[in-house]
């Protein structure tokens, strides 16, 4: 190893990345202890090895190319890659290499510096999680519920397959909260998003827009379906709810002396409505729908179903 590359490494020796030294082929001459530390394999167990074969295999092919593209026209790479532990776990790292050369531009060595991504992408996908989901019940909030409603609509364009939506809310749940306290109106929240998503398909999207109005997605449906997804949503909320010291305390059609209708708007998709912030609204405007007397609705039926 020349003076300088020595000179280099003691530099790094005692940084946080991970540092790794080559001759002009790739073989490894030198680690930090920082090395050690991200993969788990001792320096003596990577000396001799190829760089490029243990670090290989994992990432796209496209990424390779991209790699050597970079080295033959600027002389280095920075991107992110997939990387194995001595453990067998896998990881993303942000790894950057640059090959340095001769005076005759022939590579004499090439420095590896590598980081660990995946408390960084952890903390992204709890952000995401945060961003996108209702804390209270779990549920896909309104961002995403409107994402999603975006994306059945497109798949209809596509495919032409039917989808609808039903809003539905809980009358007079605020007088839970103010008689009972939002801990306990959170409870039936929870419940309620629980006993929803259980009456339907796992395709299906339960969301909750806000206070006590959720919004679900169905798609690919027919109109009976609709029809029975209402009423199995009806006879589920219809349900008392029991739990522990609260038990008889909650009714969905009785609540203490407040009653907790619930009501639900339908639009179906393809009617007269081309976007989704059209079809929300829509059913947010619904006429009484016949067969349930709790649940309202609107839109077009399916042109395909025999029962229109």
């Amino acid at each position: 190893m020349s003076l300088n590359l020595r000179q280099v490494a003691q530099v790094l020796a005692g940084a946080n990345d991970a540092l790794i030294i080559t001759d002009g082929e790739g073989r490894i001459q030198d680690t930090n202890a920082a090395h050690a530390r991200l993969t788990g394999y001792t320096q003596d167990e990577v000396i001799g090895k190829n760089l490029f074969r243990i670090h290989g295999g994992l990432s796209c092919p496209d990424t390779y190319k991209s790699v050597w593209r970079g080295i033959k026209q600027n002389q280095n790479w920075l991107g992110e890659i997939s990387n194995r532990r001595k453990t067998g776990e896998v990881y993303t790292e942000n790894f950057s290499l640059c090959a340095i050369s001769d005076s005759e531009g022939k590579t004499q060595n090439f420095i590896a510096v590598m980081s660990d991504l995946s408390d960084s992408l952890d903390l992204d996908s709890v952000a995401w999680k945060r961003a996108n989901y209702d804390y209270v019940t779990g549920l896909p909030n309104r961002q995403l519920f409107l994402e999603r409603l975006d994306q059945e609509i497109k798949k209809y364009r596509r495919n032409g397959a039917p989808m609808a939506l039903l809003l539905l809310d809980l009358d007079r749940f605020k007088e839970v909260n103010d008689t009972l306290g939002h801990m306990k109106g959170d409870v039936l929240l929870e419940e309620a998003a629980r006993r929803i998503c259980r009456v339907l398909r796992e395709t299906d999207t339960v969301s909750r827009l806000g206070g006590d109005e959720f919004a679900i997605i169905l798609p690919e449906c027919a109109l009976l379906h609709v029809q029975q997804a209402a009423h199995d949503i009806t006879e589920a909320l219809a349900q008392p709810f029991e739990s522990g010291r609260w038990r008889s305390l909650f009714h969905f059609g009785q609540c203490g002396n407040c009653a907790l209708s619930r009501q639900c708007g339908r639009s179906q998709y393809p009617g007269e409505t081309c976007r989704s912030g059209h079809v929300f609204r829509q059913g947010g405007r619904a006429e009484p729908f016949p067969l349930f007397p709790s649940c309202h609705a609107a839109g077009s039926p399916n042109q395909d179903d025999p029962d229109q």
